[in-house]
C-alpha cells in the first residue's frame, strides 16, 4: 500500500515515428529509465528508478529469459510495457535477480484485421544501410487465423570512425482467435555483430573525470568484436471454461550463442593515458520456461472475488569459457590521441563459467472488491 507503481506502454507507432533501432532507444522516452551498458561488454542494461533491469530479465509476452541477451531490435516489438515500482507479485521474480525497481515486458507483433505490406529503406550516419519488411494477413472464417512476418537488416559503418555494425532479424507470429480458444505462437532469429566498436571507458581510482573526447573518434582497437546469435520461440493458449473462468498455458525456449574479443580501456592518469586489458570469451545459453494457470470470478454476498492460481517453471543452462591476456594490460595512447596495437596473446588466465539454474513457483491471488467495485 505504501509502494506506488505506474505502467506506461510504448507502441509500435511511437517506435516507427522515432525510428528506434533497439529497445534501449524506446526506453529513453521514459524519465524513470536510464539506459547503460553491462559490465565489460556491449550488453544493454536498464535502470528503472535507479535499480537495474538486466536485458536477460526482460519478459517476452510474460515469460522471462527468452529475448536476445545483449541487444533487441525494435522491429520485433508491438508494444513495450514498463512497470515502475514493485512488480514481483504481478510478473514473478526475474530469474537474474534484477528488476527491484520495476519490470519490462515486450509484446510481439500480431496480424491486424486489414492486410499489411510495409517496406522501409534507409541510410544512417556513417553510411550504414537499413532495410526492413513487415507483412501480415488474416484468413479463415471470421479472420480467425493471423500471420505476421518481420525481417530486418542493418549493415555498414557507423558515425564512429572504423566501427562497423551488422544486425539481422527474422520473426514469424501466428495467432488464432476462436470463440472460446485463443492460441498464439512466435518464432524469431536475431544475429547481432559489432566490429571495432566504441568501448566502455573506466577511470582508475583517484583519476579525475576529464573532458570528453570527440565522439566520432574511436577509442577501441580494430580487432575487437562482439557476436550474438539467438533463436527463440513461444507458444501460448487460453481456453474459456465458462464466461467467468479461463485456463491458460505458455511455454518458450531460447538458444543463444555469443563470442567476444574485447579490450576496454582504463584511464590511468590526468593526461588521459589508457591501459587496455584483452578478454576473449564465448557463451552458450539454453533456456526453457513455462507457466499454467486458471483465473475466474465469483461473488460471496456483497464481496466480489477475482481468483488466480498459477504455477511457473524456469530452467537455464550456461556454459561460458573465457581467457585473459597478461593482467598488466597494454598501455597505449590517450583519450585524445588513441593508438592502435596488435592483439596481445591470451592464455594467461583461462577459466569457465558453468551453471544450471532451475526455479519453480506457485501463486494464489484473490482480488476482492466492495461497494459495486469501488
Amino acid at each position: 500500500m505504501d509502494t506506488p507503481f505506474s505502467i506506461t506502454n510504448y507502441t509500435q507507432k511511437l517506435i516507427q515515428d522515432q525510428q528506434a533501432a533497439s529497445i534501449g532507444d524506446v526506453l529513453k522516452n521514459d524519465p524513470a529509465v536510464r539506459v547503460a551498458r553491462g559490465f565489460g561488454n556491449y550488453q544493454q542494461v536498464y535502470f528503472v528508478r535507479g535499480l537495474p533491469v538486466f536485458s536477460d530479465d526482460m519478459a517476452y509476452n510474460g515469460l522471462y529469459g527468452l529475448l536476445p541477451r545483449q541487444y533487441l531490435a525494435a522491429e520485433l516489438v508491438e508494444r513495450v510495457e514498463v512497470l515502475r515500482g514493485a512488480s514481483a507479485f504481478l510478473n514473478g521474480a526475474a530469474p537474474g535477480g534484477s528488476g527491484l525497481g520495476g519490470a519490462i515486458n515486450v509484446m510481439p507483433k500480431r496480424a491486424p484485421n486489414e492486410p499489411l505490406n510495409e517496406v522501409t529503406l534507409g541510410i544512417d550516419s556513417g553510411g550504414q544501410g537499413y532495410a526492413a519488411a513487415d507483412i501480415a494477413r488474416r484468413f479463415g472464417e471470421d479472420r480467425r487465423f493471423g500471420l505476421r512476418l518481420n525481417a530486418m537488416r542493418r549493415d555498414g559503418k557507423t558515425e564512429v570512425n572504423d566501427e562497423k555494425n551488422e544486425s539481422g532479424l527474422v520473426s514469424l507470429g501466428f495467432d488464432y482467435r476462436g470463440r472460446n480458444l485463443r492460441v498464439s505462437a512466435d518464432l524469431g532469429y536475431q544475429d547481432y555483430q559489432l566490429h571495432g566498436a566504441q568501448p566502455s571507458v573506466t577511470f582508475a581510482a583517484g583519476v579525475p573525470i576529464l573532458d570528453a573526447p570527440d565522439a566520432r573518434r574511436n577509442l577501441g582497437q580494430s580487432w575487437t568484436s562482439s557476436t550474438e546469435r539467438d533463436t527463440f520461440g513461444t507458444l501460448r493458449a487460453e481456453y474459456d471454461l465458462t464466461p467467468d473462468w479461463t485456463v491458460w498455458g505458455a511455454y518458450g525456449e531460447r538458444h543463444g550463442d555469443e563470442s567476444n574479443d574485447l579490450a576496454n580501456p582504463t584511464v590511468t592518469d590526468a593526461a588521459g593515458t589508457m591501459n587496455f586489458l584483452r578478454f576473449t570469451g564465448t557463451r552458450r545459453d539454453r533456456i526453457s520456461t513455462g507457466e499454467i494457470g486458471i483465473r475466474g470470478k465469483l461473488q460471496t454476498g456483497p464481496v466480489g472475488h477475482t481468483l488466480v492460481l498459477s504455477a511457473a517453471n524456469y530452467h537455464a543452462k550456461l556454459n561460458a569459457p573465457f581467457d585473459f591476456a597478461d593482467f598488466a594490460g597494454v598501455t597505449s595512447g590517450t583519450l585524445y590521441a588513441p593508438v592502435a596495437f596488435a592483439p596481445p596473446p591470451v592464455g594467461a588466465f583461462p577459466g569457465e563459467t558453468v551453471s544450471d539454474t532451475k526455479t519453480s513457483s506457485v501463486a494464489l491471488a484473490d482480488t476482492m472488491s466492495f461497494l459495486q467495485d469501488r
